[in-house]
């Protein structure tokens, strides 16, 4: 959360739990273990934030890129998309066309 400048509130909406949930086991229990489902989200959120960190060559500009409004994803910020399989997969796509430079 930290490296990415992502909140606690935006980063349970990325997991799929409750703001109030996932604030309450960082407060009481920082060493829990992530259930299953949260667990593999986390791994394919992290994997679409190296994906743009490598892109971009810079994390901030990463950061400000998954942050901004995207007219490949329909006006939507990357970042509000990742909370989904298909939301991930669909900035992970923009991503590789940013990569290989193709635009359309």
């Amino acid at each position: 959360m930290q490296a990415w400048s992502v909140s606690a509130d935006q980063f349970a909406v990325l997991l799929g739990c409750s703001q109030r949930a996932w604030s309450r086991a960082r407060r009481e229990r920082p060493d829990l273990l992530l259930p299953q489902r949260e667990s593999d989200r986390l791994v394919v959120i992290r994997r679409v934030f190296d994906h743009a960190g490598s892109v971009f060559d810079d994390q901030r500009d990463a950061v400000a890129w998954l942050s901004t409004a995207n007219d490949a994803l329909s006006g939507a910020t990357p970042l509000s998309l990742m909370g989904t399989d298909a939301g991930a997969q669909s900035v992970d796509d923009v991503l590789t066309r940013l990569e290989f430079g193709v635009y359309a």
